[in-house]
């Protein structure tokens, strides 16, 4: 999870800086030495203290759920869909959502960002029907009550929709 706030390539390099002090020093491995390696990597330290406090430190957890989906479709033969991602838990962390249909092949995924306590609103032009969302598809987060990050869409028009 640190990767998403550091960055896949800036993690790498600060593995790649404490083996090798590790290596030359001969020094222990230490949790201290590890978040050193990392902050001289972080491309904005302020969200990296703050993983580390509530991630490292602490004991918050986040518990995504969705919320207020609606779907409508658009003149071109697309589809819209907007939910609203809500964090009832105390941590947070950047997170991936991942929409997919029929003949959506891979899905489209977006990125966001969610307080504890807080929500975002998520919008997507799509030029296919979606019929499910997910949060975190590939559970790269540790969360509370996962099963409430998925959202069933009907595969017929519907007045309201599941999560409403």
């Amino acid at each position: 999870m640190m990767d998403r706030v550091v960055g896949r390539e800036g993690m790498l390099r600060a593995l790649r800086d404490l083996t090798a002090r590790h290596l030359q020093s001969g020094e222990p491995l230490t949790t201290s030495r590890f978040l050193a390696a990392v902050r001289r990597e972080a491309p904005e330290p302020g969200e990296l203290e703050r993983f580390v406090e509530e991630w490292l430190e602490g004991t918050a957890l986040p518990e995504y759920q969705l919320e207020a989906a609606s779907l409508a479709a658009t003149a071109g033969g697309g589809w819209n869909l907007a939910v609203t991602v809500h964090n009832a838990g105390t941590g947070a962390t950047r997170v991936q959502l991942l929409a997919t249909g029929a003949g959506g092949g891979d899905g489209v995924r977006r990125e966001v960002y969610v307080a504890g306590g807080g929500s975002v609103r998520v919008t997507w032009a799509l030029p296919w029907r979606p019929l499910r969302l997910v949060v975190d598809p590939d559970a790269d987060v540790l969360q509370q009550n996962r099963e409430r990050a998925v959202l069933s869409l009907p595969a017929a028009p519907a007045a309201s929709l599941p999560g409403d």
